[in-house]
């Protein structure tokens, strides 16, 4: 799951992940908050979870989000690295088989901060199959933020994606 955390619209076409899923963006803008959800099976996906009416569901061909954990990066269309992350499931062993995805805790980083790949950057999800598309609890604040490392655990924003923050409220490719 994408995410434009910015204020401004973000056009992804040309966009690539370069590591996980194999996936190209076409012409395709997410406006401000919204989200794009890639999917390998539209079908299984659709008929699997209730999603919000005009929610941006894309498929892509091949690969996938190992459970047992990787790295996923997509680039821009001149090749320059927008984000690149690793997770691994050890983090959090409530994850492994459950259902819970694991959630990034705050998405407002900046991409090259290694937070991203860090497990106290995650968190067990509130919700077995999670949320796609959707932000179940309110927006991330740190100075709400108890912890919680378990299913059901008490942060405060379950975000079960990963974000495009375009903090620059403008072009960043």
């Amino acid at each position: 799951e994408l995410m434009n955390c910015g204020t401004e619209a973000m056009t992804l076409r040309g966009v690539t992940f370069t590591s996980g899923v194999v996936l190209t963006f076409g012409d395709l803008t997410l406006a401000p908050q919204e989200r794009l959800l890639a999917v390998r099976n539209y079908t299984v996906f659709t008929n699997t979870y209730a999603t919000a009416p005009g929610t941006k569901i894309v498929p892509f061909a091949s690969g996938n989000t190992a459970k047992k954990g990787e790295t996923i990066a997509y680039a821009a269309p001149d090749g320059t690295q927008i984000l690149s992350y690793t997770y691994t499931r050890d983090w959090y062993p409530g994850t492994v088989e459950t259902g819970y995805a694991l959630e990034v805790v705050n998405p407002m980083l900046a991409a090259d901060d290694p937070g991203w790949s860090d497990g106290s950057n995650w968190r067990v999800g509130s919700f077995v199959n999670g949320t796609p598309g959707t932000s179940a609890d309110a927006p991330y604040d740190p100075s709400t933020d108890p912890g919680g490392d378990e299913p059901g655990g008490t942060r405060a924003a379950p975000n079960d994606e990963t974000l495009l923050w375009n903090g620059a409220n403008g072009a960043v490719w």
